[in-house]
């Protein structure tokens, strides 16, 4: 699958002020993270319809496409990280991930580890306590 999201990703182009191939993107994304149009238009910024566009169009306005690039290629990262994390303790890592790339990571995980695939994995309650991290999900 993320496979998938990075040939989205790579087909992307810009004329102008807009980007193309989104389309594409929106559908690999929908299928890799299993979220609704709505979810997903929650983590780039914009309304379930405003995704809808999106992908009918298969063309966004650059501004408001860059934040579902940028999170298409958060959840194109591999969870084991060839990025640098800060030294620190769990809430400083966990600052340095979306809450979507967490989501994602778990939800791959527990899919390879269950042997089944998840409808869909949200975080209901992050929360940071003298750094400790309490995150809760729910799974369908």
């Amino acid at each position: 699958m993320v496979h998938d999201i990075k040939a989205a990703l790579s087909k992307l182009t810009t004329e102008g002020d807009l980007i193309r191939g989104t389309s594409a993107l929106v559908e690999t994304i929908k299928n890799h993270t299993h979220l609704s149009y709505k979810k997903i238009g929650d983590a780039a910024g914009v309304t379930e319809q405003g995704v809808r566009r999106w992908r009918e169009n298969d063309s966004g306005q650059a501004s408001r496409v860059q934040v579902l690039v940028n999170f298409a290629r958060s959840l194109t990262e591999t969870p084991e990280g060839n990025t640098a994390r800060p030294a620190g303790n769990a809430a400083d890592a966990l600052r340095t991930v979306t809450p979507m790339a967490v989501q994602s990571s778990v939800q791959d995980s527990l899919e390879r580890l269950l042997g089944m695939s998840l409808k869909a994995c949200t975080i209901t309650k992050l929360e940071v306590i003298e750094g400790k991290v309490n995150i809760e999900f729910s799974l369908e």
